[in-house]
């Protein structure tokens, strides 16, 4: 696991190797059909530290901390929907779980997440936002990442 932040708005974010992934390929840094050795990633996400943008307040150039030893990053693991880390008790009686126990509960209940579409450029979520203009209403998917926006009339 390693975390990233930003020194200006003191936005966090803790990452496994799938969202060090996303990153990288945000900036151009990585093939979206590669995923190299945790290390070579760490060294990757180093030296592009600079060109990365917070999501927070846009300010280019983050920060990370390092793990404490390689082995943390292979036994650690998000939820897939939320986010944050899975306990590690949960991982020992699941060893093949990718979700939570409250975020389980929610998707056993029907409760889960929008499908989510992702970019074709850069590989970050997509958000659909209504623009107007001249009494039309057009629905516009926008990259999280990268910006780029797919036109969709309604």
């Amino acid at each position: 696991m390693v975390e990233l932040q930003c020194s200006q708005c003191g936005w966090s974010e803790l990452c496994d190797q799938d969202r060090v992934a996303q990153w990288l390929l945000s900036v151009g840094m990585l093939r979206r059909d590669r995923q190299p050795e945790p290390e070579i990633m760490l060294e990757l996400l180093r030296a592009a530290l600079p060109r990365l943008v917070c999501p927070g307040c846009l300010n280019q150039g983050l920060t990370f901390a390092e793990p404490d030893s390689g082995d943390d990053w292979p036994a650690a693991r998000l939820c897939q929907m939320c986010r944050k880390p899975i306990p590690v008790e949960r991982l020992e009686a699941l060893p093949n779980a990718t979700l939570c126990a409250p975020c389980q509960q929610a998707d056993e209940r029907g409760d889960g997440p929008p499908e989510v579409d992702y970019c074709e450029r850069c590989g970050a979520p997509l958000v659909m936002k209504l623009s107007t203009g001249s009494g039309i209403r057009r629905y516009a998917m926008v990259c999280t990442g990268c910006g780029k926006r797919d036109s969709v009339r309604k």
